[in-house]
This record gives structure tokens, sequence and C-alpha cells, in this order.
């Protein structure tokens, strides 16, 4: 889960590391980063559907906010 608009790269908490920074320059691209590599790991595994990586909107960094669509997706 992630929110969209989570794209600061200024973040006293947001790590700046030579290796952080080879997955983005802020949360929003590290998250798809490290959904490609998770990919990677299952297909490798023989795993044949992807993972799923979903946007919630406006939900910043609240797991909180993020649990009711997290709900719904387990649902499915």
């Amino acid at each position: 889960m992630e929110d969209d608009p989570d794209t600061i790269t200024t973040a006293s908490n947001l790590r700046q590391t030579p290796e952080a920074m080879l997955q983005g320059p802020q949360r929003f691209t590290r998250s798809h980063a490290s959904m490609r590599r998770r990919d990677l790991r299952r297909r490798l595994s023989g795993f044949r559907s992807p993972g799923r990586l979903d946007t919630v909107p406006g939900a910043g960094r609240s797991n909180a906010l993020m649990a009711p669509r997290a709900a719904e997706i387990l649902a499915q």
C-alpha cells in the first residue's frame, strides 16, 4: 500500500544512502522498485500471479488510513 502524494525527497526520516537512492529519490518511486523486485522473486520461485501494489490517496504514512483498503483487497 502506498499514498500517491508521497513524493517528498527531503523528509528527515527518508533514507539517503546510496542503496536507497538507487531505488529512487522518494517513497512512491521506491515502492514501485520494491514491487518489481518482489515480482521477480515470485516468478523465480514459480508463482504465476504478480503481487499487487495499491495506491490509497491521502493516506500519507498512516496504517490506519490504509487498513480499510487492505481489508477490501483481502476480502476479494
